[in-house]
């Protein structure tokens, strides 16, 4: 008898257990950042913010670095990532607040990252565009370009 409740027990955990690691696609990584901002953004501060993906989703190990010292390089492992300009009117040329989003592959969740500069791949060309624009969003309402 206990044995089979047991059996029965250890049945429902790996159920359970399974449930939680769903893999998600990139529509669906995509509809995970772009609620993420709506719900961050609300405010009506006339800032035009974009949100990029990186279009390079079949490597299993990505470094993303930044163009100055100090900012510390982030590794995101079978993920999509995403970066949120906070202010695109402001350009290069000054600081301002960048985050990177980062969504596992296997279950939808993410991580944010801040940093002051646009991040960059350092193993490839800066001349490559390995960087996708997904929206821009303003005033509460966002945009494909």
């Amino acid at each position: 008898m206990k044995k089979s409740k047991l059996l029965m027990l250890l049945m429902i955990l790996i159920t359970i257990s399974s449930c939680d690691h769903k893999p998600i696609d990139k529509q669906e990584a995509d509809n995970i950042v772009t609620q993420y901002v709506k719900k961050n953004y609300k405010s009506n501060d006339n800032t035009l913010r974009a949100v990029w993906y990186l279009n390079r989703s079949g490597e299993e190990r990505i470094e993303i670095s930044f163009a100055i010292e100090g900012e510390e390089s982030i590794t995101a492992e079978n993920a999509y990532v995403y970066y949120i300009d906070e202010n695109v009117d402001i350009g290069d040329v000054m600081p301002h607040t960048f985050k990177i989003m980062v969504v596992q592959k296997d279950n939808g969740k993410y991580t944010i990252h801040q940093r002051m500069w646009r991040p960059y791949i350092p193993t490839l060309s800066q001349l490559e565009n390995y960087w996708t624009i997904l929206f821009f969003f303003e005033n509460n309402k966002s945009w494909a370009p």
